[in-house]
């Protein structure tokens, strides 16, 4: 028996195999075409600079503008202390806190609310009736707040049915039929301190003099007026 003969050749080891790392450097994106750079804006500033300024001014007028015309706001706080004085029986102050739902501040702040106290303090006070002087429209109020001569200013381009600065009407006692509630009256003041009233449709009132209550019979009611203080030119 013949067999045929085995061939043996060396076998070539494989090499190992190692993970490879992609290393790769990547460039700063490229500026897009077109898309300006800080210079440039630098630059439109200076070629536009009439624009910018033109622009500059007319905000910072209108700033001016607004600080010298807008009204004042005043804010006013007030802190009230409530205690209670009523006498427990000692030890038992917390034991009674726990089952008790009353509230102290709680029942101050209703009595302050309350309809009674607040139209009393609005009487006392006469929030009933506004008096002031006619301003003339947008800057005239903002003339009158900052004049500080003495007396009355002098109308300004001979506008003298406006106040200018330096007026002040008082009007304590103010009655009119009831058609005549919350609608608008005008007092033009005359000369020696007398005045006379006249209501929506120019129709004349009351007329009278400072200091002195006076009671006009109208159609619709009695108007009833006292004119406490009053400084303005006839």
């Amino acid at each position: 028996m013949s067999s045929d003969p085995l061939h043996a050749r060396p076998v070539t080891p494989e090499p190992m195999r190692s993970a490879h790392m992609a290393v790769r450097e990547f460039a700063p994106p490229e500026q897009a075409e077109g898309e300006p750079t800080l210079v440039d804006s630098v630059w439109t500033l200076i070629e536009n600079w009439r624009l910018v300024g033109a622009m500059t001014g007319a905000a910072l007028f209108l700033g001016v503008a607004y600080a010298f015309l807008a009204p004042p706001t005043f804010r006013s706080d007030i802190l009230l202390q409530a205690e209670d004085n009523q006498k427990t029986v000692p030890g038992l102050d917390d034991l009674q806190t726990m089952f008790s739902d009353k509230n102290l501040a709680d029942t101050e702040i209703e009595i302050i609310r309350s309809r009674m106290l607040v139209g009393a303090v609005v009487d006392q006070v006469n929030l009933t009736i506004v008096a002031r002087p006619r301003r003339f429209p947008v800057f005239g109020g903002a003339v009158a707040r900052h004049y500080d001569g003495d007396g009355v200013a002098s109308p300004i381009l001979g506008l003298a049915r406006f106040a200018w600065g330096g007026e002040r009407i008082i009007v304590t006692r103010l009655e009119v039929p009831e058609q005549l509630l919350d609608e608008k009256l005008l007092l033009t003041a005359r000369d020696a301190g007398r005045w006379d009233l006249f209501g929506p449709d120019d129709e004349l009132l009351a007329s009278g003099e400072v200091g002195k209550a006076v009671s006009t019979p109208q159609k619709k009611g009695t108007v009833a007026v006292f004119v406490q203080a009053l400084e303005a030119r006839p």
